[in-house]
């Protein structure tokens, strides 16, 4: 029986040449080299978290609240997660939403009123077969060249220790 989770996969890649042979080398590699890069990755996704985080605290009470949420994981790319079971505090009586309730509305906005009666701001412009965003999404398009330099110059690091071994 599948768990529920509190994120929301949602995944936005960066176009990165050569990246599929890279994963499937990646695949090859033995259990200390894929630790060594696990650990290197994941300095780079708590880096690209804790920026995303501060655009989301700059905006607002749900934007800040949701921010507390945006972690990064230890995968071989670098990679964020957003969204958490933790519940807003609300002045009315029930419970309030979760981070991972709110993600998509503050982050894209939305034409009418969200479930439950939550508001969330105007439909950010159209980017692609998508929006824009309001700030997890750009962000993240902001750093998408220096993050990618940063994981060639971890991928290229941990293959220069191994191959001395």
């Amino acid at each position: 029986m599948a768990r529920s989770s509190s994120t929301t996969p949602f995944a936005v890649g960066a176009q990165v040449e050569g990246l599929d042979g890279v994963l499937k080398a990646l695949r090859g590699i033995d259990k200390e080299a894929n630790k060594a890069i696990r650990d290197e990755t994941q300095k780079i996704a708590n880096m690209m978290s804790k920026e995303i985080a501060a655009a989301g605290r700059a905006r607002g009470k749900r934007d800040a609240f949701v921010a507390e949420s945006v972690r990064g994981t230890r995968e071989r790319t670098p990679v964020i997660k957003v969204g958490a079971a933790r519940r807003m505090p609300v002045s009315r009586s029930g419970p309030g939403p979760r981070a991972s309730d709110l993600m998509f509305g503050i982050e894209f906005g939305a034409n009418q009123q969200g479930p439950n009666g939550w508001r969330f701001p105007e439909r950010t412009p159209q980017r692609g077969s998508g929006n824009e965003g309001y700030w997890i999404f750009p962000t993240a398009r902001r750093q998408q060249r220096r993050v990618t330099e940063m994981w060639a110059a971890a991928l290229e690091k941990v293959a220069r220790e191994w191959r001395r071994s």
